[in-house]
């Protein structure tokens, strides 16, 4: 999951990113990963491996998955 939410992040401009990040509330439902994605610098790769680590943190979390797929088809 860790690694697709990066990803798909970096895919899109920073202007997106943002958008994607501003709108994560209306699908994810868990407050810790709305939290570690506001704090994602969309202007810096520097900490995306720190990020994608921070995340797997969150693959356990029962319908996180489908949270995440809905939201980055957004």
């Amino acid at each position: 999951m860790s690694l697709r939410i990066v990803e798909s992040l970096r895919a899109t401009s920073p202007a997106d990113a943002a958008r994607l990040i501003g709108i994560a509330p209306q699908f994810i439902t868990d407050s810790n990963l709305i939290n570690v994605l506001n704090q994602y610098d969309l202007n810096s790769k520097k900490n995306d491996a720190q990020l994608m680590r921070t995340l797997q943190a969150f693959a356990g979390i029962p319908g996180i998955k489908e949270q995440v797929s809905r939201w980055l088809q957004q």
